[in-house]
């Protein structure tokens, strides 16, 4: 029974992250724009994913498909220099750990979320969420957010 109110927690607190940004931004071409795929053989990460946002929040995501990783990490680190919070999920298939939450403030980079996946094909999905609260460099179309996020495997 606590697995259970647990999960839902999770499902709740990651819908809620999605939803208000997508409701924030009102932008649905930036939330496209803000979207990676890719294939990971073992041992192999997306490298840094350069997004970007004109508003002072942004929501990236990276979904992989995952051959012959027993783990998936994944990190954010905001390169425009902004002060505020930063978040990621991982979620993925297969493992016993399927689900992390790593949070922290920027400009400082903090842990990645990390979490065991099938050791077959599986997939994941890194969700970051940026909400930027500094007041002196304000986020404009000529000096957007910049963020970056990656996903790394390991055998």
């Amino acid at each position: 029974m606590e697995g259970l109110r647990r999960r839902k927690g999770t499902y709740l607190l990651v819908g809620t992250i999605v939803t208000f940004g997508l409701l924030m931004s009102g932008n649905l071409a930036n939330a496209q724009d803000n979207f990676f795929s890719a294939t990971l053989l073992q041992g192999q990460g997306t490298g840094n994913q350069s997004f970007s946002s004109s508003d002072p929040f942004g929501l990236s995501t990276i979904a992989v498909t995952s051959i012959g990783n027993r783990t998936l990490s994944s990190s954010l680190s905001i390169s425009s220099g902004q002060s505020g919070l930063w978040t990621i999920f991982l979620v993925g298939t297969g493992g016993r750990t399927w689900a992390d939450l790593s949070f922290g403030v920027s400009p400082f980079s903090g842990p990645a979320a990390a979490i065991d996946i099938g050791s077959g094909v599986s997939f994941g999905w890194g969700i970051g969420y940026i909400l930027i609260l500094d007041a002196e460099n304000p986020i404009t179309a000529d000096a957007p957010l910049r963020w970056t996020q990656s996903i790394s495997g390991a055998g």
